[in-house]
């Protein structure tokens, strides 16, 4: 394959295979050999080459202008896109079942129109290699305090995210640009090695967790009285992290009921989620699944802003405790 034809299929596969920014597509007459489809197909078209590929070489600018680092492209990158559009080429897509707009990637407007209004893809730790840098979920370390470890590893059947925190603190975070407007849920799969004993979620000394999940959503800091706007400049400074003017903090706690629902010890514009609580450990593999905008108005009492981000997290530096903890995919879905 040529440079040049390398070219045009990756700017042919941006617009029409994985959009990945906002876009209006108009209304258009369909041939009418692709309108048969198959009702009750289950086949599901894996994209997560192609995500992976955007994740580590595009880089998105000002104005809208992204940049694709071709020769940062590896000859294993080549050949796994080449095997995608070798999957793409053989496929008919009329033996598949036609998706319903919610569910490819946003909502038909007045006009009939599907207005594409967000970037629902989270980079699956599944799709990358074992040993691997971690993709589109970008470091995120807390000044002063020791990082935990992030490492993708064999998970078995696929690969999965591994988290070692010893007395430590930091988080992997992935942005969602744009940020998504419509309702959604998050499922994702997690385990731990072992609980922290010195877990308290309603004191500074025991606000660590085995296994954190963080949801940020664009609130406007105005909304937030002048003491708080304090404080969050001050914990920037402290920390040299922006403290998100809402977020749920999803945890695995030790002993406190699963559904409780509290201000974060530090900044009470984290609510914290008790999503799972207790268990022997090591645990086995839990599944949840969690409607982030009914999440938020439990929470904060309003109607949800747009989602930002999706923040993985272990921490032990306040107990200065052990733990090891895994993560699965993780995948956003429209709310039911």
């Amino acid at each position: 394959m040529s440079l040049i034809f390398a070219r045009i299929w990756l700017g042919i596969l941006s617009l029409v295979v994985l959009p990945t920014r906002a876009a209006l597509i108009p209304k258009f007459d369909v041939w009418e050999m692709w309108v048969p489809h198959h009702a009750d197909s289950t086949i599901v078209v894996d994209h997560s080459a192609w995500q992976l590929l955007l994740d580590r070489h595009l880089s998105r600018r000002d104005a809208g202008i992204n940049l694709f680092d071709y020769a940062s492209v590896t000859a294993e990158g080549r050949e796994s896109l080449r095997a995608y559009l070798d999957e793409l080429a053989a496929a008919d897509p009329r033996s598949w079942r036609q998706a319903e707009p919610e569910r490819v990637a946003g909502l038909a407007d007045d006009s009939g129109s599907i207005r594409y209004d967000y970037d629902w893809a989270l980079t699956p730790f599944s799709a990358l290699t074992p040993g691997s840098d971690t993709g589109a979920w970008t470091p995120m370390q807390l000044r002063g305090r020791r990082p935990a470890s992030y490492e993708i590893v064999d998970g078995g059947s696929a690969p999965t995210l591994r988290v070692s925190a010893d007395s430590a603190a930091s988080a992997l975070v992935h942005r969602l640009e744009p940020a998504v407007t419509a309702p959604v849920q998050l499922a994702w799969r997690w385990r731990i090695d072992s609980h922290i004993n010195a877990s308290d979620i309603m004191t500074k000394a025991g606000d660590d967790f085995p296994a954190r999940v963080y949801v940020t959503f664009g609130r406007d800091v105005r909304e937030l009285p002048f003491s708080t706007r304090a404080k969050m400049r001050l914990a920037k400074l402290l920390y040299g992290q922006d403290v998100p003017a809402a977020a749920l903090c999803y945890v695995w706690a030790r002993d406190v009921p699963e559904g409780t629902i509290v201000p974060n010890a530090y900044s009470d514009t984290v609510m914290m989620v008790v999503a799972r609580s207790g268990g022997e450990t090591p645990s086995d593999w839990q599944q949840e699944r969690r409607n982030l905008q009914a999440d938020y108005r439990a929470a904060f009492g309003t109607d949800a802003p747009p989602v930002t981000s999706v923040i993985v997290a272990a921490d032990t530096d306040d107990t200065g405790e052990s733990v090891l903890t895994w993560f699965g995919d993780f995948e956003l879905v429209p709310a039911e």
